[in-house]
């Protein structure tokens, strides 16, 4: 095999080094231009996030008086319990549930009241009752607890009925005794 005398001498050897320097050339020139522009689009990105930033600090004290607002609101609005503290509140439970049961012609036998939890951003207030009601007044009771303002929520309840029901029309009406868990939610201010 013979290799042309034109692949062999000085001009080809230089012509090679040419390509080789314009071809690196180019290398380098595409790896700047790729730099520079990721740097530009990561400008650009930044310049953007400031000027989101700068908006929302100049829109942060409409954002302060309408949170306010809302909090304001929702204090005042009649489905939850009322009361400076937890303890308050479940007092004022405690009388609600007293004078529903008394209302049916039953009776609260026992009141107690459980710690506080936190709930979906709200403390629920929970007292355990032993309530004594006439059988044919429960309707009556729980209709009562179901329409009452602010919101009362049953989360246990056990219900003991007599051994023996009585079968004469003329005995006395026969009592349920009734251990439950009312509960209700409070708005707190402090959160």
């Amino acid at each position: 095999m013979t290799v042309s005398a034109v692949l062999l001498g000085r001009r080809a050897a230089l012509t090679a080094l040419a390509a080789a320097g314009i071809l690196a050339t180019l290398l380098v020139a595409a790896l700047v231009y790729l730099i520079i522009g990721s740097e530009s689009e990561e400008t650009r990105e930044n310049l953007a996030d400031l000027a989101r930033f700068r908006a929302e600090t100049v829109a942060r004290p409409q954002v302060a008086h309408a949170l306010s607002s809302l909090e304001t609101q929702a204090a005042s609005l009649p489905i939850f319990s009322h009361g400076e503290s937890d303890t308050l509140a479940q007092a004022t439970l405690q009388s609600d549930i007293k004078k529903m049961v008394e209302g049916a012609g039953g009776e609260v036998r026992s009141a107690f009241a459980l710690p506080p939890t936190k709930e979906h951003g709200l403390d629920l207030v929970s007292v355990q009752y032993d309530v004594t009601v006439p059988a044919t007044r429960l309707h009556d009771l729980a209709y009562e607890l179901e329409t009452h303002l602010p919101y009362l929520f049953l989360t246990s309840m056990a219900v003991t009925a007599p051994q023996n029901w009585p079968t004469d029309p003329k005995a006395p009406e026969p009592q349920l005794e009734l251990r439950w868990t009312v509960s209700s939610y409070r708005w707190s201010m402090a959160r």
